[in-house]
């Protein structure tokens, strides 16, 4: 047998006088792949097999090395299987979640960040680099924290940071404690964080910053102490084993970019879902899936109630936190908790339960939270917490133009990087 796969090089090639198939490339069980092959004989069932062998091969794997750290290491820990991210977030996340469920907690690592070009740039900020802001509260589809979680399972964020030298990283703190206190996720470990304040802001991993870990104190609060409510799930999807092997289409994915127009055809729909469900829903409540399970089963909430394409509005399902992506203001107005972030200046006053808000500053982050256990209506002991914008002392950026995604765009160019402190 020849050493292609229906016309693409096989990573592994096939050895069929040894009785051993080859090993597509992890390529090949992405989208790009489906569209260039799957009218090829062979090329989907294919797919499928491996995916199936990786998955279960992964499972066991994973089902092994508990038993090890249990019953030979003696370890009562809890145990997470992996905290990277596979090939492609729409066709094969849910098959790796399902291997890494033979463990207690689930996990994915989640950065924001807009464009960054320059020497160094993975790891470094320097003068000559090239960047542009931009704020999750204007494109929440890209939140860190809008992961499908499965049910019955811990959900961890290990790694997670609005990523320097984006202007806009005090909204997050904030939309993360916000976020997770309504949908349950359990942690979301801020990266970069080792000295009480960063030393070198050129590094690029600082969360150890004003705008970071200065605005702790509140939104700590407001998910220890869960002031703000949790919700109902707006969507739980459950998808039978089978799907996951041929890459089925999800009703929802974690892909920030996630089309389900681009795939129309490949969505295994429940009796009770007609439709590929907005991306916005992670907004609105938790977004869970079950596995080996009946589609028939998926539920998910009217979504109309609370997401507004026309206005740019998206309310949770508590109606405690409203994200207005078109104005870019960010609200919660609980009884124990009253935020609001943003561009306050071009929004204009914002009016909250006990909180009236004007604001002059472009863009701030603005939380009140009771120290007492109290409503902040009957509280005596009040937290009012800003963080508006910071840079290294000496910074300097100007406007210049650059070719982002295949087009010339504004974006600025660092002529100093500066120095600690912010």
């Amino acid at each position: 047998m020849p050493e292609f796969l229906y016309g693409i090089e096989a990573w592994v090639p096939d050895e069929w006088d040894k009785g051993l198939p080859g090993l597509m490339h992890a390529w090949d069980l992405t989208r790009d792949a489906r569209v260039k092959h799957s009218h090829e004989p062979g090329f989907m069932e294919r797919a499928a097999a491996q995916t199936e062998f990786l998955a279960r091969l992964m499972r066991k794997f994973n089902t092994g090395m508990a038993a090890y750290v249990r019953e030979e290491l003696h370890c009562k820990q809890l145990i997470n299987a992996n905290n990277w991210r596979t090939a492609d977030l729409t066709m094969t996340q849910d098959a790796e979640y399902w291997a890494d469920c033979a463990n207690e907690v689930n996990r994915r690592n989640f950065y924001t960040g807009d464009y960054h070009k320059g020497v160094n740039d993975g790891w470094q900020i320097l003068a000559g680099h090239s960047y542009t802001d931009v704020s999750m509260i204007m494109e929440p589809v890209n939140l860190p924290i809008n992961v499908k979680r499965p049910v019955g399972h811990t959900f961890i964020l290990p790694e997670m940071l609005w990523t320097p030298p984006d202007l806009y990283e005090s909204e997050g703190p904030l939309m993360v404690a916000a976020q997770t206190a309504l949908t349950g996720l359990d942690i979301s470990c801020w990266f970069g964080i080792g000295n009480l304040w960063c030393d070198n802001p050129s590094y690029k991993w600082v969360g150890n910053s004003p705008v970071i870990l200065g605005q702790f104190p509140a939104n700590a609060l407001i998910f220890r102490q869960r002031l703000v409510k949790a919700g109902q799930p707006a969507v739980v999807e459950h998808r039978r084993l089978e799907v996951l092997w041929e890459r089925t289409t999800p009703i929802i994915s974690e892909e920030s970019g996630w089309d389900p127009n681009r795939d129309t055809g490949n969505i295994t729909l429940a009796s009770r879902v007609k439709a590929a469900v907005d991306p916005l829903a992670y907004l609105v409540g938790a977004v869970r899936v079950v596995y080996d399970s009946d589609s028939a089963k998926t539920e998910v909430a009217d979504l109309a109630k609370y997401i507004d394409r026309k206005n740019k509005t998206v309310r949770s399902i508590t109606g405690q936190i409203e994200t207005d992506y078109g104005k870019g203001v960010y609200r919660v107005n609980s009884p124990t908790a009253q935020a609001v972030a943003g561009f306050l200046k071009d929004a204009g006053p914002q009016h909250l339960a006990d909180m009236d808000v004007a604001c002059r500053n472009q863009y701030a982050t603005i939380v009140l939270v009771p120290l007492d256990g109290k409503t902040i209506r009957q509280s005596g002991k009040l937290l009012l917490q800003v963080g508006a914008v910071c840079r290294p002392t000496g910074w300097t950026a100007v406007p210049t133009r650059a070719r982002i995604n295949g087009r010339q765009s504004d974006c600025f160019r660092i002529i100093s990087a500066g120095k600690a402190p912010f």
